[in-house]
């Protein structure tokens, strides 16, 4: 997931520029490799590997969080550490970053999840004035997950385990039971040949969920659901279900 998070522009000119057509060449330059970090019990340390396809060197700070957008680097205290905190990367260099694990405790009978973290500081402009430049600072943050000894699957591997049931206000109620946390890239639920897609991203291990429904397909009598999990390597894993009366959902792995 990747945002623009600091911007600074003087003057409505060059706010005009920017919307008519300058935007284009404001872009993060740093990439990574990969869109998810999974951290097994026992490991010391994962490498991530990213580079610089921009045209100017870059500053670049990563870190781990437990989720506290907001919050600096500096400022955080979590069981993992990614070395060098601060680098710069030349136009068309790569740097590996080394995320190591500290050795706290994290819960043994299901997954925990943090957040990497990896800021990309615009150059200094090469000689321009301060007031005459637009200056962005493009974050990118992918999922970290600690997954115990334990769990020995995948976490998009638990799709069929996964129980949806139509609720009496109106809402779809969706349960984990796993100890996984399980990621989705889109949910969607059939009704008449028609499809009403729902905003679902994740959910936590052992957790209950309440998707209200819109209420043009509240009282609609649904009988299908189609959804994407997302698996250890960004990939979709995609599954469908049918409802029965009195049983709920039945799902199975398309």
């Amino acid at each position: 997931m990747r945002q623009a998070i600091r911007i600074s522009v003087k003057g409505l000119a060059l706010i005009f520029l920017v919307t008519s057509g300058l935007w284009s060449h404001c872009y993060a330059g740093v990439t990574l490799t990969g869109t998810r970090i999974v951290f097994l019990e026992g490991q010391q340390e994962k490498i991530v590997r990213t580079s610089n396809k921009g045209e100017r060197p870059a500053l670049v700070q990563v870190w781990v969080d437990e989720g506290q957008s907001t919050v600096e680097g500096t400022e955080l205290e979590t069981p993992f550490m990614a070395i060098p905190p601060l680098f710069r990367m030349e136009p068309g260099k790569g740097q590996s970053i080394r995320v190591r694990y500290l050795g706290q405790d994290l819960p043994t009978d299901r997954e925990s999840v943090f957040w990497f973290n990896l800021l990309e500081i615009p150059p200094d402009g090469g000689g321009e004035a301060p007031s005459e430049r637009l200056s962005l600072a493009f974050k990118t943050r992918i999922k970290l997950f600690y997954r115990p000894a334990s769990l020995t699957e995948s976490s998009a591997d638990q799709g069929a385990k996964i129980q949806w049931k139509l609720g009496q206000n109106g809402e779809l109620v969706v349960a984990n039971p796993t100890p996984y946390y399980l990621s989705f890239y889109s949910v969607g639920l059939s009704a008449g040949g028609r499809t009403q897609e729902l905003a679902l991203s994740m959910l936590k291990p052992f957790s209950e969920q309440k998707i209200i429904l819109p209420s043009a397909v509240r009282n609609k009598i649904f009988n299908k659901i189609n959804f994407e999990l997302i698996n250890d390597y960004g990939n979709g894993i995609q599954y469908q279900g049918q409802y029965r009366e009195g049983k709920g959902f039945t799902v199975s792995k398309k």
